[in-house]
């Protein structure tokens, strides 16, 4: 049965990759598309070994256990370095959030308000600059900068 899952989670990743430009996206969609490929197919060998009753069962188990730890620590590892990219963290906060992210769990409060408040200041920069550049049209006149304040 976890073979479907790991199918269908192989086909939704590998499909995303048509559309997705961003390369550190396109490389968790194919990291996550192989591991769930690789799950299946030793998902599928062991249920074939154990119906064969061969003793490969128990390590086409461990295999796939650690196919699973591997996959939660990778999303993990990627999860805290793109909070981390827009937002500073404790070692405390990296690793709670990290094993939050592995478990599959949702983000602490504290760290989603610090990510809302960054994405509302970075809007709020952006909205300044575009409403200063608009505002504004630079003539050749040997200036070439001009300053705003927030």
């Amino acid at each position: 049965m976890a073979a479907g899952f790991d199918i269908y989670y192989a086909y939704d990743s590998f499909s995303q990759l048509k559309t997705e430009q961003d390369p550190a996206i396109r490389q968790d969609l194919i990291i996550n598309g192989m591991l769930s490929v690789l799950g299946a197919g030793f998902g599928l060998g062991t249920a074939l070994a154990i119906f064969a009753g061969s003793a490969v069962g128990p390590i086409g188990i461990a295999f796939g256990a650690s196919l699973m730890l591997g996959g939660m620590a990778y999303n993990a590892v990627r999860t805290v370095a793109k909070i981390k990219e827009k937002i500073k963290l404790t070692s405390g906060e990296e690793f709670e959030t990290g094993l939050r992210a592995a478990l599959g769990l949702n983000l602490t409060y504290a760290i989603q308000n610090k990510l809302q408040q960054y994405q509302v200041e970075d809007s709020f920069k952006k909205a300044l600059f575009e409403k200063q550049r608009n505002q504004f049209q630079l003539q050749p006149f040997g200036y070439t900068l001009y300053f705003y304040i927030e």
